[in-house]
């Protein structure tokens, strides 16, 4: 992925990040859509959280936020290389601006 360009950066909305970005991803009729390209697919569970920013995926950002999504699992604890993620916190819905349609959920994870 390029860089992009001095003084822009991507920040979307849970909103957006999910209504737009995650559901056209994840949609195999859709092959590109503007901005396709900032959400890189990673195997999450290959990495342990302090290896993100050299991940090849994220090289070029050491950043403090990534984004990146996993299939939901039954386990609440998944392994990684050297422990395991496990939920921290609740979940929390991530709703249409009003609140009423719920578009997916937002969990955080550690590592332990």
């Amino acid at each position: 992925m390029e860089l992009l360009p001095p003084g822009v950066g991507f920040f979307p909305s849970e909103e957006v990040l999910v209504g737009y970005y995650l559901t056209n991803k994840n949609n195999e009729e859709v092959q590109h859509f503007h901005g396709s390209e900032l959400i890189k697919e990673l195997n999450l569970y290959a990495y342990d959280p302090f290896e993100f920013p050299y991940a090849p995926t994220f090289s070029f950002d050491h950043q403090r936020h990534w984004y990146c999504f996993t299939a939901k699992v039954a386990e609440e604890r998944r392994p990684c290389r050297t422990g395991f993620w496990k939920k921290k916190g609740s979940v929390r819905d991530i709703t249409v601006a009003g609140g009423n349609v719920v578009l997916g959920t937002k969990t955080l994870f550690k590592k332990n």
